[in-house]
C-alpha cells in the first residue's frame, strides 16, 4: 500500500509540476438531486416533505457498497443487524421487534419489497450491492398513501441506473482490503451498457463478485462448563460457566466471512417517443459461514460451543420486473408488474439453550445430557404485485396522481431442532418442530392531488384505501410441547384508509416551509403457540398475567404523524439547511411480549408517543471544501399498556431507537491539473444508546465510527486508499432475539467490522 500511495503521489506531483491547476471557483453551487418520493421527478429542495438522498456518484466517492452503511448517515434512521440480509431498519422511532412486520417500506425502483409478515430471522430486507445505483432515497414519516402497508415509519427506495439508448458505456471497480484481526476482503464490480438499436433498444448489465473477510472465531470446547450460581432450573437466573478456562477441542477462525454474488440486467425499448417498455431481472446470493455475533460473557469476539455445529447463513433472491409507460399529452400511464422470491436458510446451535432449559447434569449423552442439538431453519417468500398509475403532466396549477395496487404474498417457514440424545429422555429426536404457511392478498387504490392556491402556496391531499385478507396455518410439535402436536389455523382481514394533508409555502425560490399530517399502517399476523404442557410449560407465567394461553394472532397497528419543516438554500445555493420537527401517535403497537420461561409472542401492547426532529446542513466552502452535518433526535416511549402484557412498563423506551444520531463529513477536492483531482474525505457517524429485550432488558451503548479516504480522480479512472473504522471501535449493533438463543446465562451480540484498510481502483468510460 505504501508503494501504491507513493506512486500516486509521485504521479500527481509530476502533473502538478507540468501543468498549473485551475483557479478556484467560489461560485459553484451544491449538486441538486432529483428524487421520485412523490412518484414524480422533483428536486429535494422543492419537495415539501422530509426526504434525504445520496446520489450514485456520492456512494462511489464514499466507498459505500451496501444500504446498511448508507442508512447510518441519514438522520432519523436507526438499524439493528447481524450481517448482510439480516438488517432491520427503524425510521423516526417506529421500531419493529421479534417477528412483527417491518415498519419501514423498502422499494427497489418501483417494486415493493416490504414483506407483510416476517421470519424468525427477523423483519429483514434484502441487501443489494449498490454498484451502478442512481441514488438512495429515504422518506421519513408515514408513506402509506403512495407506498402502502409497512411504510408507517418511512420508506427506503433504491433507484437503479436505466439503460442508455444512445451511448455505449462501461465501468469496473476492483477492491482489496484487510480486516484487523480478521480475514482479507476482495471484490470486483462491473457494468456494461450496450445500445442494440441506436435510440430504440439498449441493454444494461451489472455484476458483482465480492468476498468479505470475517473476524469472529468459533471455539469448540471439549468439556463445556455447566452454568453456575445456581444452575438454571425452570429457566431461572444463572451464570454461564467460565468458557475461557475450559479445554479447547477446535478453533475455527473468521467464521463470519461472506461471499456475495449478484447480476442485474435491464432491457429498455423505446417504441415511440411516447411508449417505453423496460424489462429487468436481478439475482443475488449471500453465503456466510457464521453470524457476526459474539458471546457475552465472556465478551471476546468469539462464539463458544460444546459441540461442533457450524451456524451458516444463506440468502438467495430473484426479481423479475416489467415496466411500461405511455405519455399522453396531458398525463402518463405507468404499469409495474413484478415477481420476486427469496430463500433464507440458517443453522443454529441449540445445545447450550437446551441444557439450560432442562437443567441436565451434563452436555454429553453418556453423562445424562442431550448431546448436540442442531436447529436448521428455512424461510421462503414470494410475491407477485401489480401497480397501475396515472399521473398528470406539465406544470399546471393542479397536479394529480391516481393508482391501484395488488399483491399476492406467500410465506413459508420450517424449523426443526433436535438430536439423537433426546430419544432416551423424551422418546423423540425432535426438540421442537415449527411449520408456518401464510398467504396475504392486498388490494389498494390511491390518489394524490396538489394545487397551487397562489404562486407561493401549494396544498396537497392524498388518500389510500386498502384491504387485505390473510390465511395461514401454524404447526408445532416436539418434546417442548410434550410430544402433543398442535395445529392452529388463523385468518384475518382488514380494510381502512390512509389520508395525507400537506401545505407548502415558498418564500421565493430558495426557502420553503411545509406542514404535513399523514397516517400509516401495517397488517397483523399469527403467533406460534406457547407451550402450556410438557417440560417447557409456560402456563404459570401466562396465568400470572391473566391468560391461559398466548394470543394466536395480533391485529394491525396504525400511526398518525404531524410534521413541520423547512428547506433553505443560501448564498446562491452553496449552503442548504433542511430541518423538521414531528410528533407521532402510535396505537395498538405491535411489540414483542416475553415471559420469564424464555418464550414470547407478538401482541398489541398499547400506545406510544414519538417526538423528535432532524436537521441536515450541507455547505460548499468554495470549490475545494464541502462540509455536511446531519443530526436526528428521537424520544419514543410507551404511554399506555394493554392489561395482558408482561415485562413492559409505561414510560419505557421503544426498542432499537437511539435518542440521537449524527453524521459529519468533510471533503476536500483539489484539481491539480485539467485532468487530475486530489480527493480526501473524512466522516464520522455517531449513534446514541438503545434498549433491547432478550431474556432481560439490555442497553446497546452509544458508538461512533470514523472513516477516511484519499486518492486521485481522473476522467476515466480513480484510485483510493481507504481506512474504515479508523479508531477500531467495537460497536454493539444488536442483541439476537431468536428464542433459541434467548437464555438467562448469556447474550449473543452482533458487532461491526473492525478497522479495515484497503485500496480501490475504478475505471469508467
Amino acid at each position: 500500500m505504501v508503494i501504491v500511495c507513493a506512486l500516486v503521489s509521485a504521479g500527481v506531483a509530476t502533473v502538478h509540476a507540468q501543468e498549473a491547476p485551475p483557479r478556484e471557483d467560489r461560485s459553484v453551487p451544491l449538486e441538486e438531486i432529483i428524487v421520485t418520493a412523490q412518484k414524480r421527478d422533483t428536486t429535494i429542495q422543492d419537495t415539501p416533505m422530509s426526504v434525504s438522498a445520496i446520489s450514485g456518484e456520492a456512494l462511489q466517492e464514499q466507498g459505500i457498497s451496501d444500504i446498511e452503511e448508507a442508512a447510518r448517515g441519514i438522520p432519523g434512521v436507526s438499524l439493528t443487524s447481524a450481517g448482510s440480509g439480516q438488517t432491520i431498519y427503524t425510521i423516526r422511532g417506529l421500531s419493529s421487534s421479534g417477528t412483527a412486520a417491518a415498519t419501514v417500506g423498502f422499494y427497489l425502483d418501483d417494486v415493493a419489497m416490504t414483506a407483510p409478515t416476517a421470519s424468525q430471522n427477523g423483519t429483514v430486507v434484502i441487501d443489494p450491492n449498490l454498484y451502478d445505483l442512481n441514488r438512495v432515497e429515504v422518506l421519513r414519516g408515514p408513506q402509506g398513501t403512495l407506498y402502502g402497508s409497512g411504510s408507517m415509519g418511512g420508506t427506503i427506495k433504491l433507484v437503479t441506473n436505466q439503460p442508455e439508448l444512445n451511448s455505449f458505456s462501461t465501468s469496473a471497480k476492483i477492491e482489496g482490503s484487510d480486516v484487523d484481526g480478521g480475514g482479507f476482503s476482495h471484490g470486483i464490480d462491473g457494468m456494461l451498457n450496450i445500445p442494440i438499436v441506436d435510440g430504440k433498444l439498449a441493454l444494461r448489465i451489472v455484476g458483482t463478485d465480492k468476498h468479505t473477510g470475517g473476524w469472529i472465531d468459533r471455539i469448540v470446547l471439549s468439556d463445556f462448563p455447566l452454568p453456575t450460581n445456581p444452575q438454571c432450573g425452570s429457566f431461572a437466573g444463572c451464570t454461564r460457566g467460565n468458557v475461557q478456562t475450559a479445554p479447547i477441542s477446535a478453533i475455527y477462525h473468521n467464521v463470519n466471512d461472506q461471499d456475495l454474488k449478484s447480476v442485474r440486467a435491464a432491457l429498455r425499448y423505446q417504441a415511440t417517443n411516447e411508449f417505453t417498455v423496460t424489462a429487468s431481472a436481478f439475482y443475488q446470493s449471500i453465503a456466510q459461514g457464521g453470524l457476526s455475533v459474539f458471546d457475552d460473557p465472556p465478551g471476546t469476539e468469539a462464539h463458544y460451543q460444546p459441540f461442533n455445529v457450524p451456524e451458516s447463513f444463506n440468502d438467495t433472491f430473484h426479481l423479475y420486473n416489467l415496466v411500461a409507460e405511455y405519455k399522453f399529452p396531458a398525463f402518463s400511464v405507468t404499469s409495474v408488474s413484478s415477481y420476486w422470491n427469496r430463500s433464507q436458510a440458517q443453522t443454529q446451535d441449540g445445545s447450550e439453550t437446551t441444557q439450560t432449559l432442562f437443567d441436565l447434569p451434563s452436555f454429553e449423552t453418556g453423562a445424562g445430557g442431550l448431546g448436540s442439538i442442531i436447529a436448521p431453519e428455512l424461510d421462503t417468500t414470494n410475491q407477485f404485485s401489480e401497480e397501475l398509475r396515472l399521473a398528470s403532466s406539465g406544470s399546471a396549477r393542479l397536479q394529480w396522481l391516481l393508482g391501484g395496487f395488488y399483491s399476492n404474498y406467500n410465506f413459508g417457514q420450517v424449523q426443526n431442532a433436535g438430536g439423537d440424545g433426546l430419544v432416551p429422555i423424551f422418546g423423540t429426536p425432535v426438540l421442537f418442530g415449527d411449520r408456518e404457511t401464510n398467504n396475504v392478498k392486498q388490494t389498494a387504490f390511491f390518489g394524490e392531488a396538489s394545487y397551487k392556491v397562489t404562486d407561493a402556496l401549494t396544498a396537497t391531499v392524498g388518500l389510500r384505501y386498502y384491504s387485505y385478507k390473510q390465511t395461514g396455518l401454524l404447526e408445532e410439535s416436539g418434546a417442548v410441547v410434550g410430544n402433543v402436536p398442535s395445529f392452529v389455523p388463523f385468518a384475518g382481514s382488514s380494510s381502512g384508509s390512509s389520508p395525507k394533508f400537506n401545505l407548502g409555502y415558498n418564500f421565493g425560490q430558495d426557502f420553503l416551509v411545509y406542514g404535513n399530517m399523514a397516517k400509516g399502517f401495517r397488517p397483523g399476523d399469527g403467533n406460534f403457540p406457547i407451550p402450556t404442557t410438557g417440560p417447557a410449560s409456560c402456563l404459570g407465567d401466562l396465568q400470572a398475567i391473566g391468560l391461559q394461553a398466548a394470543p394466536t394472532q395480533y391485529t394491525p397497528d396504525t400511526v398518525w404523524s404531524y410534521e413541520l419543516g423547512e428547506k433553505a438554500a443560501l448564498f446562491d445555493k452553496r449552503i442548504t439547511i433542511d430541518s423538521a420537527i414531528y410528533y407521532e401517535r402510535w396505537r395498538d403497537v405491535q411489540e414483542q411480549v416475553l415471559l420469564s420461561c424464555g418464550f414470547g409472542w407478538i401482541g398489541n401492547v398499547g400506545a406510544a408517543d414519538v417526538k423528535g426532529g432532524e436537521v441536515e446542513i450541507n455547505a460548499k466552502l468554495g470549490s475545494y471544501w464541502t462540509v455536511s452535518q446531519a443530526v436526528g433526535y428521537t424520544h419514543a416511549v410507551l404511554t399506555e399498556l394493554a392489561p395482558d402484557v408482561a415485562n413492559l412498563a409505561v414510560g419505557q423506551k421503544l426498542p432499537n431507537v437511539p435518542d440521537y444520531t449524527a453524521n459529519t463529513s468533510l471533503v476536500f477536492r483539489l484539481p491539480v491539473s485539467s485532468n487530475y483531482t486530489l480527493v480526501a474525505r473524512a466522516s464520522n457517524v455517531l449513534v446514541g444508546s438503545t434498549q433491547q429485550r432478550t431474556y432481560v432488558l439490555n442497553t446497546l451503548p452509544s458508538y461512533d465510527i470514523v472513516n477516511a479516504r484519499v486518492g486521485v480522480d481522473r476522467k476515466l479512472w480513480s484510485a483510493f486508499l481507504f481506512v474504515d473504522n479508523v479508531t477500531n471501535k467495537q460497536a454493539f449493533l444488536d442483541f439476537t432475539q431468536n428464542y433459541l438463543l434467548n437464555i438467562p446465562s448469556l447474550n449473543r451480540i452482533s458487532t461491526n467490522q473492525p478497522r479495515t484498510i484497503g485500496l480501490t481502483f475504478e475505471y469508467k468510460r
